[in-house]
């Protein structure tokens, strides 16, 4: 079975024989390449669509592995009792909506050792969640597969606030571009900052075209976004 880089990328976050919830598994493929590189000792793969719960219940019946993988039909966490995994994994869907299925979903986060998340879009939103409900970022990381650039964040139970501590850069910033990327520079966080940076300065024009309070409010934050991505790509020139 070969699963695509970005599932690899994911899998290379878990720590090894933990019990696992995939959550969002889609076709359960992350769920069985886990098991089968003997990386999670079991998983839990939930899915909450009738669809893609039965393409998950066949990859899993398909490969044999009934055994170590579960699947389970239910909307995000409250498919888990509390301390019945240490690993979570969602991935692939929105930062928005991974953060709401984590509020929701807080009472079975009991006993989670780590959570590994690659929201599909809005990272910032995600670890605005972390730094307010006491989880601390551990790692942050980027894969490139094909046309997107995905973050992959890593989080443990702590001081949520910790990895913003003692930086440069307003707060606003660091949620949006993340504080170990920030560190590490990476030739892809630079080509994203670089992308990023073209993208926010339409916005910023747009707004100077309003004179309501709230563009003006929004272009203050705007206008330190781009400060900071014209120092980060000096800095890295």
């Amino acid at each position: 079975m070969t699963v695509s880089k970005r599932l690899r990328h994911i899998a290379q976050a878990v720590p090894r024989n933990r019990r696992v919830a995939d959550i969002a598994c889609d076709h359960a493929l992350l769920s069985a390449w886990l098991v089968e590189q003997e990386i999670a000792s079991s998983v839990i793969a939930g899915e909450l669509r009738a669809g893609p719960f039965a393409a998950a219940c066949r990859t899993v019946r398909e490969r044999s592995l009934a055994k170590a993988i579960e699947v389970r039909l239910g909307d995000g966490l409250s498919i888990l009792r509390p301390a019945e995994v240490e690993v979570v994994i969602l991935a692939g869907i929105g930062g928005p909506l991974t953060a709401a299925i984590l509020e929701r979903g807080r009472s079975s986060l009991r006993g989670v050792e780590r959570l590994v998340l690659q929201p599909s879009s809005s990272p910032a939103r995600l670890r605005a969640w972390l730094c307010a409900n006491n989880w601390e970022l551990e790692t942050e990381s980027l894969v490139d597969d094909g046309p997107f650039i995905y973050d992959l964040l890593t989080a443990k139970p702590g001081d949520g606030v910790r990895p913003y501590r003692d930086q440069k850069f307003p707060r606003h910033v660091l949620l949006e571009l993340g504080p170990f990327h920030l560190r590490a520079a990476s030739q892809l966080f630079l080509r994203r900052c670089r992308n990023q940076r073209r993208f926010t300065a339409g916005i910023a024009s747009e707004l100077r075209k309003s004179k309501s309070q709230a563009a003006e409010h929004k272009l203050k934050i705007v206008e330190e976004l781009l400060a900071s991505l014209d120092i980060i790509l000096a800095d890295n020139d």
